[in-house]
């Protein structure tokens, strides 16, 4: 059912672009792609550098979340085997004296 419905969009989503794309000569395609490459490109640049320059900075450093060590988690302790073999076999005082 869900591989039936991705198949049917990426098949209208085909027709859509071959649609679209099919009154464009050869020339325009290949300057909208060049320029989409372009653009990319110039972004991930930007990207890469902007990162690069902020490493080390006051500034970048509140951007990121503190990270602390994990702390003792207080846990009850409860004795479930005695528990459960006090309920199956008896009251504590008989379960004590060894009585069974």
């Amino acid at each position: 059912m869900v591989k039936k419905s991705l198949t049917n969009l990426r098949d209208w989503v085909d027709d859509k672009l071959r649609y679209a794309c099919g009154g464009l000569s050869k020339d325009a395609r290949i300057i909208i792609i060049i320029t989409f490459i372009l653009g990319g490109s110039i972004l991930s640049i930007y990207w890469t550098v902007s990162s690069i320059y902020n490493i080390g900075k006051k500034s970048a450093e509140k951007e990121f979340l503190e990270i602390n060590h994990i702390e003792r988690l207080e846990l009850k302790r409860k004795d479930s085997i005695n528990h459960y073999q006090l309920q199956k076999y008896g009251t504590e005082s008989e379960f004590e004296s060894g009585n069974e």
